[in-house]
């Protein structure tokens, strides 16, 4: 056992390697998602039948860029085109996309048939407080019903699960990714279009319990895997609300 008089310092040592590690770590993983986010950008899936028989539009994040998928086809974009063939797909995702910056995106844009919003997890992530949020949130709603008669919300999972994140930082991420999805369901509701509930209790959500195969390599986008699991919740509601 140490004197007592370095047990102090034995403990600082430990904490200063402890957060050293963590920012090595943290640092390793972003960059991985730094070069899956311009792969995925390079090829970001969009699609032009011959024959269009409606045009949807789908912005947002890295989300809708489908960053982690293995192919374009296996994105939320992907899916929504094998869901609908016949439709025009326009993609304007960005990465690392806030939501403040979609509702003077979408004024600029022509109109659409459907306009599907998925964002919010960059906002969850960099702490846009809920105030800012709300008002940016509702404008970006507002942006899109004057563009399209049927508008969709969906926002991230349980960002908690994000292995990406320092250890110690999980359970603030998961009170925050609650507070936006209360936030982004309440808004909905108020302006009269479906929100797409991808949260999961950490008990039965498949990114907690099996990460390694429900995230990508960055351990903070989904991959193929974790995509095709949120769009079983995306595609009754795309459907629904393309037969209304």
């Amino acid at each position: 056992m140490p004197p007592l008089k370095t047990t102090p310092i034995i403990i600082f040592a430990v904490i200063i390697l402890f957060i050293l590690f963590q920012t090595v770590r943290t640092m390793y993983y972003i960059n991985t998602g730094v070069a899956l986010a311009k792969e995925a950008d390079a090829v970001k899936y969009e699609q032009s039948p011959a024959n269009s028989t409606m045009n949807v539009l789908i912005i947002g994040d890295s989300t809708v860029v489908g960053v982690g998928a293995s192919t374009p086809e296996e994105s939320i974009a992907g899916l929504v085109g094998k869901t609908v063939p016949d439709a025009t797909i326009v993609n304007k995702g960005i990465n690392g996309r806030k939501t403040a910056s979609l509702p003077t995106e979408i004024e600029s844009l022509e109109k659409y048939d459907l306009i599907m919003l998925h964002i919010g997890g960059n906002d969850v992530v960099r702490r846009t407080g809920l105030v800012e949020l709300e008002k940016n949130i509702r404008a970006t709603i507002q942006a899109a019903k004057k563009k399209s008669p049927k508008v969709m919300l969906t926002s991230s999972g349980s960002l908690g699960t994000a292995l990406l994140l320092p250890f110690g930082t999980r359970n603030y991420f998961e009170q925050k990714t609650r507070d936006v999805r209360r936030l982004f369901l309440h808004v909905a509701q108020e302006e009269g279009i479906p929100y797409v509930d991808l949260f999961r209790e950490k008990n039965v959500d498949p990114f907690h319990t099996e990460p390694e195969k429900y995230y990508s390599p960055d351990l903070f986008h989904p991959s193929s895997i974790g995509y095709a699991l949120w769009f079983e919740r995306i595609e009754p509601v795309l459907t629904s609300t393309l037969q209304k």
